[in-house]
């Protein structure tokens, strides 16, 4: 915003600039500022570059015919009558009343011709495609045979805050949010623009369990749809839950790289694998698996009905277990990796620094 918009608050154009510049920026580049006054704001030098050339040049590989300039409201007039001189033809403004501070505009007239011609709506940017919309309905009602829009920034913050459940209360002030609403906010800011690689620094602190949950749904259902997301956690279980790949660091320094599986297996072998094995006489199997070479620590489950294995070559053991339960003295209900989750590959590699 370049100017305020309620009592007793601050221009939140002047706040952004003073916080980028406070990050330490001493040069800014902007794309299709919504008001050039918000140069000024600005201690630094600043570069606004403008969209208008690159979005001329595809309409006009359209090949579209009879064609009329829209602009959105009286504000963006003079910015659509440059595209309307680089595309060579009329221009047409749409006069809106806004009654609140979303995109519920209502189109109240069209000034200028659209009837039987190709209207195409420009504009710098749109939160949820409410006003364009909007446009589009009241230009067909005019005559307009199609519509098109080229905007700037399509920024559609209405499908990322639904995606993170925060459309009931995208109403309300920030400050008025809880830690994990903001959490949310946050990550609804970073999916907006629907990016290619999206990286998260703790991405999960401060929301509840049941958001939690859904959160991690969400980044698997991200993932599923392309989106590469690199997470940084030290929620290592967590980490576990939606990752299909990591590096897990140590003061700087990387320890290990790749599918979890895939490091567990690469791990020297002084660091044996443990697993639980279900039976019915856990003191009978341990008296017998220990004539395997391969068995470094065996202990008896506290419940009595499991036996607690540490292996060095877990292939090879599994085999001579096949032969000690095919000798009919035990009977083995399950066997279960206990140390193959993250946390546990990690411990054993620090361990080993």
């Amino acid at each position: 915003g370049d100017k305020k918009d309620e009592p007793r608050v601050s221009i939140r154009g002047r706040v952004c600039a003073d916080a980028i510049e406070v990050a330490g920026a001493d040069r800014v580049v902007t794309m299709d500022l919504h008001s050039p006054q918000i140069q000024g704001f600005f201690h630094r030098p600043v570069d606004n570059l403008y969209a208008l050339p690159i979005l001329s040049d595809y309409i006009k590989r359209m090949e579209l015919h009879n064609i009329v300039i829209v602009s959105p409201d009286v504000g963006f007039a003079k910015q659509a009558r440059y595209y309307a001189s680089a595309l060579g033809a009329p221009i047409a403004i749409a006069y809106k009343e806004r009654v609140a501070h979303d995109e519920n505009a209502v189109i109240t007239q069209i000034i200028g011709n659209v009837e039987k011609k190709t209207a195409v709506v420009v504009d710098d940017f749109t939160t949820s495609g409410g006003t364009l919309a909007s446009v589009a309905f009241t230009l067909i009602e005019n005559g307009a045979r199609e519509v098109y829009a080229a905007v700037t920034h399509g920024v559609l913050t209405e499908k990322a805050l639904e995606r993170v459940d925060l459309l009931p209360a995208g109403d309300r002030k920030i400050w008025a949010y809880s830690k994990g609403m903001r959490q949310r906010a946050r990550l609804a800011q970073s999916i907006a623009h629907q990016p290619s690689v999206l990286i998260l620094d703790e991405p999960l602190n401060g929301l509840d369990p049941m958001v939690r949950a859904e959160t991690i749904a969400l980044f698997k259902q991200l993932a599923a749809d392309g989106l590469h997301l690199i997470i940084s956690s030290h929620i290592l279980h967590e980490v576990d839950m939606m990752s299909d790949r990591v590096v897990l660091l140590n003061n700087g320094y990387v320890v290990a790289e790749g599918e979890i599986q895939g490091v567990r297996d690469e791990m020297d072998i002084e660091h044996p694998v443990q697993v639980l094995i279900r039976c019915n006489h856990p003191s009978v199997l341990a008296s017998r698996i220990f004539q395997d070479t391969d068995v470094v620590e065996a202990r008896v489950h506290d419940d009595r009905r499991g036996l607690f294995v540490k292996i060095r070559n877990p292939d090879h053991f599994y085999l001579s277990l096949n032969e000690v339960v095919a000798e009919g003295h035990v009977e083995v209900e399950s066997i279960v990796p206990v140390d193959d989750d993250l946390s546990a590959v990690y411990e054993y590699l620090i361990g080993a620094q």
